[in-house]
Formats: structure tokens, C-alpha cells, sequence
């Protein structure tokens, strides 16, 4: 805007108003509320499948441990700690604890002859690698839980979703 020739008049310009700086931070919070329930989702997934592969780890290892050196192995389930304790038993017994932290909680061992909510279960692995057929499940805080089913027989492990099918499974083993 020009007054005389040559002379320029600044126009004032003014800032935000308090009322305009709290909607962009409400709407600021509100992405970010939003981002972090979506991936509190995700990373609780992830520890579950961490945990799942945990489980799947330690039983590989103590059938092949079996198998291989002809001698006893013990995998120690602990519902209170929320622990797997793998033992090698050869000349000395060998522990390995796995803690599988705050977020996934063993909920219940399940087997033909046990069902437990609460203090330890341990599966014995024979020389050949063979264990009872048994079932873990796995929570979380969100209220989703998944059952790893391990065949005794051949260790293959199989997740399901539903405690009903899981519970008939046990019921029809001999």
C-alpha cells in the first residue's frame, strides 16, 4: 500500500488467537492418540508372535537336544512368572530360563491329564524327542489369547483360537 510515492506503510499483521492455537493442538493430540492406539495393537501382536516362536524354539531344541544325544529333556512351564525354563538333563542337569517379558501371559497348560491356570507345568521329552501331546494359551492385555497345540508325537504345532476346540481335541486323544 503506498501513501506518497516511494514511501511504503507496513501492514500490521497479527499472530494466531488463542482460541485458533488450541484447536491445531487438540487436533495435534487427536492424530497422535489415534496413531498410538493403532500401534499399541500392533506391537502387542508382535509379542505374541515373539512368544509364540519362543515356545516353538524351545521345543525344537529339546526334541532335537533328545533325539540327537539320547538323553531326557524338561521344559518347565511357570503360569506365575511367566517363564519357560528349558533343562537339558545329560551328567548335570542344564537350565536356560525364558522370560516372555510383561505383555504376553501364559494363561493355562493344557493336556489329556492336566489342566493348569496357575503354578508349573513341565513336559518330560523322552530319548527319542517324544513328549505328552499338550496345549499353551497365550494372552494379552487387550483380552485376545491364541493356543499353541504341540503333538507329542511329532512336535508339529498348531495355533488355534477357539478353547472349545482345543478342549475336544484333548477329549478324542486316547
Amino acid at each position: 500500500m503506498r501513501s506518497r510515492p516511494g514511501v511504503f506503510i507496513a501492514k500490521v499483521t497479527r499472530g494466531f488467537t488463542l482460541p485458533e492455537l488450541m484447536v491445531v493442538i487438540l487436533i495435534i493430540g487427536l492424530i497422535a492418540a489415534a496413531a498410538g492406539i493403532r500401534f499399541s495393537g500392533v506391537t502387542q501382536n508382535a509379542k505374541l508372535e515373539w512368544a509364540s516362536q519362543q515356545i516353538r524354539s524351545t521345543d525344537e531344541q529339546l526334541r532335537r537336544f533328545a533325539s540327537r544325544d539320547g538323553a531326557k529333556g524338561i521344559l518347565k512351564i511357570d503360569l506365575n512368572d511367566n517363564q519357560l525354563i528349558r533343562v537339558y538333563q545329560d551328567k548335570i542337569d542344564q537350565e536356560l530360563k525364558i522370560d516372555l517379558g510383561e505383555t504376553v501371559t501364559i494363561k493355562r497348560f493344557l493336556s489329556r491329564t492336566r489342566d493348569l491356570k496357575y503354578n508349573e507345568a513341565q513336559v518330560h521329552y523322552t530319548q527319542g524327542g517324544v513328549t505328552e501331546s499338550f496345549a499353551l494359551e497365550l494372552g494379552l492385555p487387550s483380552g485376545k489369547s491364541v493356543w499353541l497345540c504341540v503333538a507329542g508325537l511329532t512336535g508339529r504345532i498348531t495355533e488355534e483360537e477357539q478353547t472349545e476346540n482345543v478342549q475336544e481335541l484333548f477329549r478324542k486323544l486316547p
